[in-house]
């Protein structure tokens, strides 16, 4: 995998309590897929498919995998 920006920033958000649930995944979404705050703000839940197996997120067409420590 090559340099990712923030890649390094990853571990901290996605732990850090100072920061709310919904602000951490917002954060991560930002560093993992490289979208904008504005079109994350715009998400819905209705953007997440989980059928059992794995959790997608629909940034575009064909939903998007989500890493398995983010699915959870």
């Amino acid at each position: 995998m090559g340099h990712i920006p923030g890649r390094s920033a990853i571990p901290r958000v996605r732990t850090s309590e100072p920061i709310p649930v919904t602000g951490r995944i917002a954060g991560l979404l930002i560093l993992l897929y490289a979208q904008p705050a504005t079109r994350i703000a715009r998400l819905t839940t209705s953007a997440v498919i989980n059928d059992g197996n794995t959790t997608k997120i629909r940034l575009g067409d064909p939903p998007t995998p989500v890493p398995a420590p983010l699915a959870r």
